[in-house]
């Protein structure tokens, strides 16, 4: 433990969230806020009072002036104000009640989210308090991806079985021995043995884009076809249940949006008849929150459906902003993060993070994604700068740009996300070199 601890902290310097700590730093213990002051060894979920007001700890460090309250949402989360004449508050440090070990209420977690609801009742109930996740992606240059599943906790796997058509059939993605290259990862009986060996949950991924999406939800025998295959497979294969990951947002119509809903909301019910769950993939954006670029699209929709966990797709945001920005910085991933707690609630969230990176010119859009294998074999890791903004590394030369994901800039991501109350979390994508939380 600490010598994670030290990591960490490592980590949080190079980032410039913190500078050189004390040979001793002092740290705070006892059943009353204290005064902030420079110097201090603070980890969440420590309170302490600043300018008349009481603040949580978000990410352990130790402070300097720079890092005072309210220098950094990233650091600090203001609370209540104080009054002068009261003294003795609740200790963070002790008891897993109500108010549990933050400090602050559990029905909001001290980000004002109402998340300590019942689910409603078309969903059915979670097994796993809090998880880690992982999709699988099939074919190159994801071929290495049992190293990571074998060597690191990860509770719930998604491979890819199937995909939809551009026609709207759904097709079956197998594993064939003779063309690994393409197939590794796709479903086989000895596959799928493996994840069941070193995961909690599986749930099967089904991907398409915008052209099999339509032909798919506007076709009702193609729709049922294909909700038909994926319950009898999830129940023959014995496995928790279906991801939906349709994108091409963009190219969808009014009307595309309108059957997918009704597409969802039969498979989700077909699923919980057999006791089997849904999970569903949403798009992201970089304007704000209430106005998404897919006039359609409105999160609230698919809160009352029959959706087990909605999974936020917080990352790409370099596709909207263009070559020389992160591919997810923490700010935006706390706004959405907090969005989607009020939507969705602690136990339906999943908050999808990146492993991956990209090259790209700097300020263009000529974007090529890349595991982090391939980023270190162009020479584009090493030698980078870790970016305070995102805890992302970025290497520049020229006008050329790479941007890594690692495993400091998970950790750091995922500190961010689980402040909020945030408990599920799940990586796009094993293989390829990508790496995992320590």
């Amino acid at each position: 433990m600490k010598r994670q601890l030290l990591a960490f902290l490592f980590a949080l310097v190079t980032l410039g969230l913190v500078v050189a700590a004390p040979a001793t730093p002092q740290k705070i213990e006892g059943t009353v806020d204290y005064q902030w002051e420079p110097g201090v060894w603070y980890k969440p979920p420590q309170t302490v009072v600043y300018n008349e007001y009481r603040w949580q700890v978000l990410l352990e460090h130790v402070a300097d002036a720079r890092l005072h309250p309210g220098s950094s949402e990233i650091i600090w989360q203001q609370l209540e104000a104080i009054a002068p004449a009261v003294e003795q508050i609740f200790n963070p440090n002790l008891g897993t009640g109500r108010y549990g070990r933050r400090g602050v209420c559990s029905c909001c977690g001290g980000t004002g989210v109402q998340n300590d609801t019942t689910s409603p009742p078309n969903v059915l109930p979670g097994k796993l308090k809090e998880s880690l996740q992982a999709w699988i992606y099939p074919g190159n240059p994801a071929t290495d991806v049992a190293l990571t599943y074998k060597n690191k906790k990860i509770d719930v796997l998604k491979p890819e079985y199937f995909t939809i058509e551009t026609n709207g059939k759904i097709k079956q993605i197998n594993e064939n021995a003779k063309d690994l290259g393409s197939s590794v990862n796709g479903y086989s009986s000895s596959n799928l043995k493996d994840l069941k060996q070193y995961s909690k949950e599986i749930y099967i991924t089904v991907s398409a884009g915008p052209e099999g999406t339509h032909n798919l939800v506007s076709d009702d025998k193609k729709s049922q076809n294909a909700i038909n295959t994926l319950v009898n497979f999830v129940v023959k294969e014995d496995v928790t249940g279906v991801d939906i990951d349709f994108e091409g947002f963009g190219g969808w119509s009014v009307q595309d949006y309108k059957d997918y809903k009704t597409f969802l909301t039969n498979l989700g019910n077909a699923l919980h008849e057999k006791g089997r769950k849904l999970q569903l993939c949403g798009p992201m954006w970089t304007s704000s929150f209430e106005y998404p670029p897919f006039p359609f699209w409105n999160y609230a929709d698919f809160v009352d459906l029959p959706i087990d966990q909605m999974v936020p797709m917080t990352y790409d945001y370099h596709y909207d902003q263009g070559g020389g920005t992160p591919v997810s910085p923490l700010g935006w991933l706390k706004e959405w993060s907090i969005k989607m707690l009020a939507l969705f609630g602690p136990d339906r969230l999943v908050i999808g993070l990146p492993s991956y990176g990209y090259t790209a010119s700097v300020g263009q859009w000529d974007i090529k994604i890349l595991t982090l294998s391939q980023i270190k074999a162009q020479n584009g890791y090493e030698g980078g700068v870790r970016d305070g903004n995102s805890g992302e590394v970025f290497k520049i030369v020229g006008n050329k740009v790479w941007v890594s994901n690692d495993q400091t800039s998970l950790n750091i991501k995922a500190a961010v996300v689980r402040s909020l109350g945030v408990k599920h979390l799940s990586v796009w994508h094993l293989g390829g070199g990508n790496e995992w939380f320590d």
